[in-house]
C-alpha cells in the first residue's frame, strides 16, 4: 500500500509492505529517465517513509519496485460516459429488454420477467428478448416454454449462439437429445459459448457411453478455458472409466494445482482405495458452514451424467440431511429410506435446485408426510414459480406442525395471512420473527392498535433485543405515541449494519412530531428543544452521520422558520426560510414542497412555481400531486404558513420504509 504526498520543493511517500521483500527502489521522470535508486529490504506491516527535498513533486513520473509499478501520475481519466443518455428511448424493446436483462443478472428473476414481456409485447420477434425469456422459464423449470422461445428465436436467426445454447438445455431437459447436440453445437462456433458449449457435448455423450466422443468434446473445452473444472472433473472420470490411469493421474494434477480445494479429486481417490483414512480425508476438508450442500452438488453431479452409483455413494457419506436423504430414497426407490426422510427436521432446508424438483415429486407420490410438498414449494417459490407454490401450500392444509410452513404460506396466501401468523406463533411463541411478522401484518392493514397490542408485551420481556425494540418504536409512531416512541429509541441500543437507517429515520420522525406537536400548542420553547434534538445523530441507533451537505434538513428549518413567525422574529424566520428555499438536497422529496413554499414567501414566485411544476410532475404515488398541490396553494401566501395537518403527514413519511435484514 503506498501514500505518495508532492509539493512544489519536496517529493515523499509511505509504503506499508504486505509481505517481506528486498529489491531496488526505482523513481522516473516523465521522459522515463532514472531520477533515483536505492536498495530496499522491506519487512511486513513494516512502514518505510521516503522523503526528498532535491526532488520536486512535479518531476517524478512513476516509482518502481520488484519490477512492478508502485505508483505513476498518469492520468486515469476515463471517456467511458458516466451519464445516461436522454435521448434514449427505455419504453422501446431494446430499452425493456436492458432493464430485462440487468434484472436477471441481479437475480431478480420476477421483475426481469415483467421487462422482458414488455420487450416483447413492443417486437414479438426481437431476438435477444426471446433468448432471455428461454433462459427465465428455464429458471423457472418451465422447459416446454424455454424450448418455445429458443425455438423462435432460431426461427430467425439459426445461427445466434445465445439462443442456441438455451435451445440446447431446454432440449436436453425435455430429453430431446439430438435436438440438444444440435444447439450446443452450433452454440460452440461462437468464442463465449464454446466452452461451455463443448462441455455439455460431452456429458451427453458420457451419458450415451460413447466416451471417446465424450474425451474429444471435453478437450476441445479446454481450448478456449483451461481452467474448465467441469471438463477437467469429465476427462479424470473418462480416462478412469476407460482404464487409462495414467491419463487420468494427469487430469487429477491438473484439477489439484488449478483448484486445491476441489471435494471431486478426494472423493474418487476414496472410490479407487475405500479405507477409512481416505474416507476421512474426503469427509474433513468439507469445512464450510453448509458441508450438507457440497454433497448435494457432488453426488447431483453424478447422477446428472448417469453414475447413480458414485451419487449414492457421495449421499451415504453425509451427515444427516432432509434434501440429502430424499434423494437417497429416491435413487435406491426405498420405501424405508423414504420413512427417514419424512422424520427428519425440516429446520433451515431451502432447496433451490432444478434436478430436487423430480425427487420431491417423487416422493410426494410415494410417501405421507406433508414435508416433500413444503421442500417442493420452497423450490418453486425460489424459481418464481408462485402458483405452484401456492397450490402445494394450500394443498397441505393445517397437517404441518412446522412454524416457517405457515409464515412461508402467509407470503403467498394473503386472505388467510394473519390466520398462519398465529398459528406459527401458537407453534413457537418465543421466536421473535413470528411476532413481528403478525405486527407488521397488522401495520401493513392499518390496524395500528391490533399491532400495539401484539409487540408490546413482547418488547417488555425482550428489551434488550434491538429488532424488536426499533419494530415497537414504529408501531408506537403508528399510534401517534411519540413521548413513548422517544423513552425506547433513548434506551435502545441498535448493532450497526450495512445500509442501516432506521434508528436515526424513526428518531428524526419522533422528534419532529413531537416538535410539530409542540408548535401546534403554543410550546415554543419545546419545540425549539425537540427540533435542536432533530439535528443531532446518536450512537445508540446505529448509524453513522455522514456529511453535513448531504443531511437534508428543510423540515427542521421550516419548522423553525415557523416558530420565528409564531414568536413575531421576522429576522430569524427569513435566515431559516431561505435555509430551505435554496437547498439543492432530494427534488423529489416530499419536503420540496416545504422549499416551494419558502420561496413564494420570499418573493422568489417564478422559481417557486418552476421548482413545484417539477416535483409535481416526478410524483409516481397515488394521490400525492393532487395533494402537495393543495397544500402549495394553500399555503405559499399566508403570513403563518403553518399548516399542521399537512406538516405532520409530510413527516410521517421519513421512516416509510423499513430497513431489510437477511436474519
Amino acid at each position: 500500500v503506498i501514500h505518495v504526498n508532492r509539493g512544489e520543493g519536496f517529493f515523499s511517500f509511505n509504503l506499508y509492505p504486505l509481505q517481506t521483500m528486498t529489491d531496488t527502489l526505482k523513481l522516473y521522470n516523465k521522459e522515463g529517465k532514472e531520477l533515483f535508486r536505492q536498495q530496499l529490504s522491506l519487512e511486513t506491516a513494516k512502514n518505510y517513509l521516503f522523503q526528498s527535498s532535491t526532488l520536486k513533486g512535479g518531476a517524478v513520473q512513476s516509482i518502481q519496485f520488484a519490477n512492478q509499478t508502485l505508483w505513476s501520475n498518469d492520468s486515469k481519466e476515463l471517456q467511458r460516459p458516466a451519464n445516461k443518455n436522454d435521448q434514449f428511448n427505455w419504453n422501446t424493446a431494446q430499452g425493456q429488454y436492458l432493464r430485462g436483462r440487468d434484472l436477471s443478472g441481479l437475480r431478480l428473476y420476477d421483475q426481469a420477467e415483467t421487462f422482458i414481456r414488455k420487450s416483447l409485447e413492443h417486437d414479438p420477434y426481437f431476438i435477444p428478448s426471446l433468448t432471455e425469456m428461454s433462459r427465465l422459464c428455464y429458471h423457472k423449470m418451465d422447459y416446454d416454454s424455454a424450448f418455445h422461445y429458443a425455438c423462435q428465436a432460431l426461427s430467425i436467426d439459426t445461427y445466434d449462439p445465445a439462443a442456441n445454447f438455451e435451445y440446447g438445455r431446454a432440449a436436453l431437459k425435455l430429453k430431446k437429445e439430438y435436438d440438444a447436440l444440435d444447439g450446443f453445437e452450433v452454440a460452440a462456433l461462437s468464442s463465449p459459448y464454446r466452452s461451455a458449449a463443448f462441455t455439455e457435448l460431452s456429458k451427453i455423450y458420457l451419458l450415451q457411453k460413447e466416451y471417446a466422443k465424450a474425451i474429444g468434446y471435453a478437450d476441445k473445452s479446454l481450448i478456449n478455458n483451461r481452467y474448465n473444472i467441469e471438463s477437467l472433473q469429465l476427462l479424470f472420470l473418462l480416462h478412469r472409466i476407460t482404464g487409462d490411469e495414467k491419463q487420468a493421474t494427469h487430469y487429477q494434477e491438473l484439477i489439484q494445482s488449478a483448484d486445491p480445494l476441489n471435494h471431486f479429486v478426494r472423493f474418487e481417490k476414496y472410490l479407487q482405495n475405500k479405507t477409512q483414512l481416505n474416507r476421512e480425508i474426503f469427509q474433513k476438508h468439507i469445512q464450510c458452514e453448509m458441508p450438507e450442500e457440497i454433497y448435494l452438488e457432488l453426488g447431483i453431479w453424478y447422477n446428472a451424467l448417469g453414475l447413480n452409483e458414485r451419487a449414492l455413494a457421495v449421499f451415504n457419506m453425509a451427515p444427516p440431511h432432509p434434501e440429502i436423504q430424499y434423494w437417497i430414497a429416491f435413487l435406491k426407490k426405498d420405501a424405508a429410506a423414504l420413512e427417514k426422510a419424512e422424520n427428519l427436521d425440516p429446520g433451515l432446508i431451502f432447496p433451490f435446485r432444478d434436478e430436487s424438483e423430480q425427487v420431491f415429486e417423487w416422493a410426494i407420490e410415494n410417501g405421507s408426510s406433508w414435508k416433500a410438498g413444503y421442500f417442493l414449494s420452497l423450490l418453486h417459490a425460489f424459481r418464481n414459480n408462485r402458483e405452484k407454490a401456492l397450490q402445494l401450500l394450500e394443498s397441505a392444509g393445517d397437517k404441518p406442525d412446522f412454524a416457517p410452513f405457515y409464515i412461508l404460506r402467509s407470503q403467498f396466501i394473503t386472505k388467510n395471512a394473519e390466520k398462519d401468523i398465529q398459528k406459527a406463533i401458537s407453534l413457537n411463541p418465543k421466536e421473535w420473527r413470528y411476532v413481528h411478522a403478525l405486527t407488521r401484518f397488522y401495520l401493513s392493514q392499518s390496524k395500528s392498535g391490533e399491532a400495539l397490542n401484539v409487540i408490546a408485551p413482547f418488547y417488555k420481556k425482550n428489551r434488550d433485543h434491538f429488532p424488536t425494540g426499533s419494530l415497537y418504536a414504529r408501531t408506537l409512531i403508528r399510534n401517534k405515541q411519540y413521548n413513548d416512541a422517544e423513552k425506547v429509541l433513548a434506551g435502545i441500543h441498535i448493532l450497526p449494519f450495512e445500509g442501516a437507517s432506521d434508528g436515526r429515520l424513526l428518531y428524526l420522525e419522533t422528534k419532529l412530531m413531537l416538535a410539530a406537536d409542540a408548535l401546534h400548542a403554543g410550546n415554543l420553547k419545546l419545540a425549539a428543544k425537540k427540533i435542536e434534538d432533530a439535528y443531532l445523530w446518536p450512537r445508540n441507533l446505529g448509524v453513522g452521520k455522514p456529511y453535513d451537505e448531504v443531511i437534508d434538513t428543510r423540515i427542521e428549518e421550516w419548522l423553525s422558520a415557523m416558530r420565528y413567525t409564531q414568536s413575531g422574529d421576522f429576522n430569524m424566520k427569513k435566515n431559516y426560510l431561505e435555509k430551505v428555499a435554496y437547498s439543492i438536497l432530494s427534488p423529489n422529496s416530499a419536503n420540496t414542497l416545504l422549499q416551494c413554499v419558502a420561496l413564494y414567501q420570499l418573493g422568489e414566485t417564478e422559481k417557486s412555481e418552476q421548482l413545484f411544476l417539477r416535483w409535481k410532475n416526478n410524483q409516481k404515488a397515488g394521490n400525492m400531486p393532487q395533494w402537495g398541490e393543495s397544500f402549495y396553494k394553500e399555503n405559499r401566501e399566508k403570513e403563518n404558513p403553518f399548516d399542521y395537518e399537512r406538516t405532520i403527514r409530510i413527516i410521517g413519511l421519513i421512516s416509510g420504509t423499513e430497513d431489510s435484514r437477511l436474519f
